[in-house]
């Protein structure tokens, strides 16, 4: 038998061997006591105790009380923290007292709990809409970008958690201040306070509701022209915030409104399906260096395009290339050619038409090479 300096209580050694597997690993609450019982089982092989079987049998028992375990009773706590928090940001005067750290603090400790508690708890602390209103509320009036950053955070993961807290956020005035948020900044220079707007976008849109229509086609004619730039210059975020925006497009965009109206508005962005259509009418630089920094990642190139709209694409180039007076255009196209062909991507119609270009210009010596057909 085993020895004891302390009074024996198997449901607190139970407890005490969960609460350890929690704290070392980000395993849910019933998987901790899954592996608790498990190990135990293996302590025993090596272990004869009747006080060991005592301790497997609580935990072959134990059931998450979604109301009443400890995760369900911090997490109320803390609801009510933040609610409490949110309210007195909202009423405090500037020259008062700053509560934004200690938000910050309690948001980062409900999110943890969310992650490593169970789906039944989750689903009941979320119940309320009191959280991601009070934090919606606040976010929307925050101008310091650190605290505005950890807002769209946090609200980002109650997203994620929950649908319903989506299904709230996606019908009220934030994701139009995300957006407009995202929309007057620096395109190539974002920063943590950027990223996690775009991160908030996404969690909002997932929601199994749609937006209101006026945000839609804000989103439509301001943002998405800036995260197909973001996009091109190495975001992988900005592409998930597309394919959410493109959930909820308005249907009956005319042909004509140009290229990359068109590719804001395709439900499946196929960028080579819509250019062979438009034939790139009248295209400038910017279409040019878009599609440059498109093809410069190969990984991007396979997630928006066709496989045989490629060659289609490079054809359409190639003729701009021959028929082009503006050598700034030609400029980028050459430049889209050689990016291209160091991903492997050749072709021997635009090969024919970079040969007919001035071979003493070091891009047409470069392209020549990128693009030579195998």
């Amino acid at each position: 038998q085993m020895e004891y300096t302390t009074p024996f209580d198997a449901r607190s050694l139970a407890a005490n061997i969960v609460d350890s597997l929690r704290e070392t690993t980000d395993a849910r609450l019933s998987h901790c006591v899954l592996g608790a019982a498990e190990t135990c089982r293996w302590l025993k092989q090596h272990i004869k105790s009747d006080e060991l079987d005592c301790v497997i049998n609580i935990l072959d028992r134990f059931e998450v009380d979604e109301m009443n375990c400890q995760d369900a009773r911090e997490l109320s706590s803390l609801a009510l923290s933040i609610t409490r928090l949110c309210t007195q940001k909202e009423e405090l005067s500037s020259v008062a007292q700053d509560v934004s750290p200690d938000l910050m603090e309690k948001i980062d400790a409900f999110c943890s709990i969310l992650k490593k508690t169970d789906p039944a708890v989750v689903g009941r602390a979320l119940t309320s809409t009191d959280v991601p209103k009070g934090l919606s509320d606040v976010f929307i009036k925050e101008q310091n970008q650190e605290v505005a950053t950890a807002l769209a955070e946090g609200m980002a993961k109650l997203c994620r958690y929950s649908k319903s807290v989506a299904a709230f956020l996606v019908e009220g005035p934030l994701l139009m201040n995300v957006a407009s948020r995202l929309e007057s900044s620096r395109v190539g220079n974002l920063s943590e306070y950027h990223t996690s707007l775009l991160s908030l976008i996404t969690a909002i849109m997932s929601s199994d509701f749609p937006p209101p229509i006026d945000t839609i086609q804000y989103l439509n004619k301001n943002v998405c022209p800036k995260l197909w730039r973001l996009a091109s210059n190495g975001y992988d975020g900005a592409l998930s915030t597309l394919s959410q925006v493109y959930r909820w497009r308005i249907d009956g965009m005319g042909e004509d409104e140009g290229v990359i109206q068109a590719l804001e508005n395709d439900p499946n962005p196929n960028i080579g399906a819509k250019l062979a259509a438009l034939n790139l009418r009248d295209p400038d630089q910017y279409h040019f260096e878009l599609l440059e920094g498109i093809f410069e990642r190969k990984e991007l190139v396979n997630a928006i395009f066709y496989k045989n709209d490629i060659p289609v694409l490079m054809h359409i180039c190639s003729e701009h290339l021959l028929n082009e007076e503006n050598d700034d255009v030609k400029r980028s196209i050459l430049k889209l050619f050689i990016v291209a062909g160091r991903n492997g991507f050749t072709d021997l119609q635009s090969y024919l038409a970079v040969e007919k270009c001035d071979t003493n210009d070091p891009f047409v010596e470069q392209a020549l090479i990128a693009i030579r057909p195998s």
